[in-house]
């Protein structure tokens, strides 16, 4: 009853859940998290995750409890034995666009977060360019709709409504995004990817009984001292992966994405920089498809940046799928 489980709605850059887990181990606080797969523009959790030479995320009920004693943590997949139905689904969702489909998110959330039976749930719902609710009206419909679903069930359930307008974090991809996660879990990193993980984090822990600053403290502590990392580290090596960053797959090109004119950042389209990512090899374009791990988006400039000309906006990490640079270009 004490684990702790967290979703995201979706989004591009958000690295949250590979930063979030080994924070909360760190401070003593148990989670259990079933994860997805990329839908449509973003990039899924497991898909992330795979790109760690060994991670296994397949995973009884019995193995998961086995994990949490262990290290603190359980990041799997769906089972034959936990929401079945919606595996199929998930999988029709991203080509069928139906992905936006509000009865299907929470159906779909819910099902896998009640069947997991954690004792609290954080909720991380977007809006914005970048996700699949474009408006903050149209996330608080959805995050009133998942927190009351999980109330009425019995489950303590927090929702926080993020911004989306743009990456969350610097890096679109798998590998490139496991490297972001190591960033902060060592300390440092994009400040945004931070706050919002403390945030979630604090939200967490606030429902498991911790007063809010205290949260606050003892998590920044864990990107201090290091202990988040190590949290990581032991995390990886129970789910059978190697943690050394090292492995992480590499592009087989890159190519820089350069300003045209001066002026400011006053706009990002986040879901078109998602299927960048994708097409260059860091999604899916249909549900058998393989990814490239190596492949993604690095974004340099943020919204409210002055930019110059020629200065950097983006680099294209292209991976073993044939692509047509110009057109991304």
């Amino acid at each position: 009853p004490e684990v702790v489980d967290k979703h995201s709605t979706g989004g591009v850059g958000d690295t949250v859940s590979l930063v979030l887990a080994p924070m909360l181990a760190a401070v003593g606080v148990p989670v259990a998290m079933m994860a997805g797969r990329g839908l449509g523009h973003s990039q899924g959790t497991l898909d992330k995750l795979d790109a760690v030479p060994g991670w296994d995320s397949t995973r009884s009920r019995v193995e998961t409890l086995d994990l949490i004693d262990g290290c603190g943590a359980a990041i799997i997949a769906q089972t034959e034995d936990i929401a079945p139905a919606d595996r199929t689904l998930y999988a029709l969702r991203d080509v069928t666009a139906t992905v936006p489909s509000l009865p299907l998110i929470v159906g779909s959330i819910m099902s896998k977060k009640l069947a997991l039976g954690a004792g609290a749930l954080i909720l991380d719902v977007k809006w914005g360019t970048g996700a699949f609710r474009k408006t903050v009206a149209s996330a608080r419909e959805l995050a009133i709709a998942l927190r009351q679903v999980a109330l009425d069930t019995g489950v303590p359930c927090e929702a926080l409504i993020t911004d989306m307008n743009e990456p969350l974090g610097p890096a679109l991809g798998t590998a490139c995004e496991m490297r972001e996660a190591f960033a902060v879990l060592s300390g440092g990193g994009d400040a945004r990817l931070r706050e919002v993980t403390i945030e979630l984090c604090r939200g967490a822990m606030v429902l498991r009984g911790w007063d809010g600053e205290d949260a606050v403290a003892a998590l920044e502590r864990t990107l201090e001292d290091g202990s988040a990392l190590s949290a990581w580290e032991k995390i990886a090596v129970a789910h059978g992966a190697d943690p050394d960053p090292e492995l992480l797959a590499h592009p087989r090109s890159e190519v820089e994405v350069f300003a045209s004119a001066p002026g400011f950042v006053t706009a990002c389209d986040g879901e078109d920089l998602g299927r960048v990512a994708a097409e260059v090899g860091a999604g899916r374009r249909r549900v058998d498809e393989a990814l490239a791990h190596g492949a993604g988006v690095l974004v340099h400039a943020r919204i409210g940046d002055r930019i110059e000309v020629d200065q950097p906006l983006a680099t294209l990490l292209v991976g073993e799928r044939e692509v047509d640079q110009e057109r991304l270009t």
